[in-house]
């Protein structure tokens, strides 16, 4: 049962974000959700009208809840390399606190892909793009293209998230701690990965922090 402290609609959200996550949309049933939050599937519909409506709010609610957090690090006025280390950071700690999040994206951008730019837009792309263009230009960083950087530093973070029953099934024998400890591991993996791929070419010292 969500928590009965919250208002009706932000339990229904939250048991319906759950129930999403974990079935998909075809799967996922109202009356679920509804038992889960704890009211009748008549209230529910008074809120969301239908799954529909109810799936596009929960879809909103995530964009609009991480990803401006997301980019803000990315545009900062900080060092390149501290704005790479904190996003990483940042994506997977979110990814590792909502473990459908990434099948759930996939989803949206795979069966939805308008849907997703128009949430996606109003963050405005093109400035972070320029934003950090700008930055490898500064540092003479000339044989990668923000594109490039961004799609790297995404796929890296959240491929692993994607095949993580497998990962977890196979490799770490459902031992929750072992996964955990990988999870958390590839904040540093994945930040030194990439950083080291940026200056290396310039032959600059290979960092690595503890």
């Amino acid at each position: 049962m969500i928590n009965n402290n919250i208002n009706t609609e932000q339990r229904i959200l939250e048991a319906a974000k759950q129930v999403f996550m974990q079935k998909g949309m075809k799967v996922a049933t109202t009356q679920e959700i509804a038992d889960i939050a704890g009211v009748n599937k008549a209230l529910l519909h008074y809120y969301f009208r239908n799954k529909e409506k109810l799936h596009l709010a929960v879809f909103q609610d995530i964009i609009k809840t991480y990803l401006p957090n997301l980019v803000g690090i990315m545009i900062a006025r900080q060092p390149l390399e501290q704005r790479i280390r904190a996003f990483v950071s940042a994506y997977i700690d979110v990814l590792s606190a909502n473990s459908y999040l990434a099948q759930f994206l996939v989803h949206e951008i795979q069966q939805n892909t308008e849907r997703f730019m128009q949430q996606f837009m109003h963050l405005a792309p093109e400035r972070l793009i320029r934003i950090v263009n700008h930055s490898l230009y500064k540092e003479n960083i000339r044989h990668i293209t923000a594109v490039d950087l961004m799609v790297n530093m995404l796929s890296l973070c959240v491929f692993p998230f994607i095949v993580k029953p497998m990962l977890n099934h196979i490799i770490f024998k459902d031992e929750e701690l072992m996964s955990e400890r990988f999870f958390l591991q590839r904040k540093q993996t994945v930040s030194d990965f990439i950083i080291n791929s940026l200056y290396y070419e310039n032959h600059k010292t290979i960092r690595h922090t503890c």
